[in-house]
């Protein structure tokens, strides 16, 4: 089962308030949020104290690789109960308005979870922070299966990307329930690989024919001397 109504505005609640609170006063975080690839360094600071936040007041699970430890490429950085079944959390970190493609999670490994009966959705706990005036945080807990009108799907690195300005656009109400039947997740999921594998054939196929023109036409030169001019160089006299 989805992780139900009760449970999502608890996630979400908590979330926020721990956020409000160091946006207030922890100093740490806050000097995380100047400089250069802010949203990058806020990332994992944000990650850990979120997912720890989640262990404390509801029952998790983390999948263990060798030696027990938890798995580096699991599809939750936390799995939580809620109606007898353990559901995988993606925590994601951002700066509001910084509207990208992120990368979101492995198609084909949430893909085959959902065949293999091991889950029935897949969440995201988005904890977005406004800069200016103030710092000030946003949540928003989905399941990322219910909102795949605002996904891409890249068969070169296998990753579900998010269209985030689309997305936040629709989500300001902070959507949480899980209501997509599991065949509609999977089928729909399904369309997505299908695209993202013919859109790789195709680049594929035209990056061959570029190269073939190019080597045609690198054989019809008579004469073929070195040109470093393109390759930028600072003058330096070292």
């Amino acid at each position: 089962m989805a992780i139900d109504a009760k449970t999502c505005d608890e996630i979400t609640r908590l979330t926020l308030e721990m956020w409000l609170d160091k946006a207030a006063k922890d100093d740490v975080f806050l000097g995380l949020t100047h400089g250069k690839e802010r949203g990058h360094r806020m990332a994992d600071f944000v990650d850990e104290r979120t997912t720890a936040l989640l262990k404390v007041h509801f029952v998790t699970r983390f999948q263990s690789g060798k030696g027990g430890t938890a798995r580096a490429r699991s599809m939750g950085d936390v799995w939580l109960k809620s109606g007898g079944l353990f559901n995988p959390i993606n925590v994601k970190t951002g700066v509001s308005g910084a509207n990208g493609q992120p990368n979101l999670v492995s198609l084909k490994k949430l893909l085959r979870a959902l065949l293999n009966d091991q889950i029935d959705s897949y969440y995201l706990l988005f904890v977005k922070f406004e800069l200016v005036p103030v710092v000030r945080p946003k949540v928003f807990l989905v399941d990322l299966l219910d909102h795949l009108d605002f996904a891409t799907y890249d068969d070169g690195p296998g990753q579900i990307m998010l269209y985030e300005e689309k997305f936040f656009r629709a989500m300001e109400d902070g959507s949480c329930g899980s209501s997509t039947s599991i065949v509609t997740k999977i089928e729909r999921l399904f369309v997505l690989l299908k695209d993202g594998n013919r859109r790789l054939i195709s680049n594929r196929e035209r990056t061959i024919v570029e190269f073939e023109k190019a080597i045609a036409d690198y054989k019809k030169q008579s004469t073929h001397a070195i040109n470093q001019s393109t390759l930028g160089f600072t003058d330096e006299s070292n």
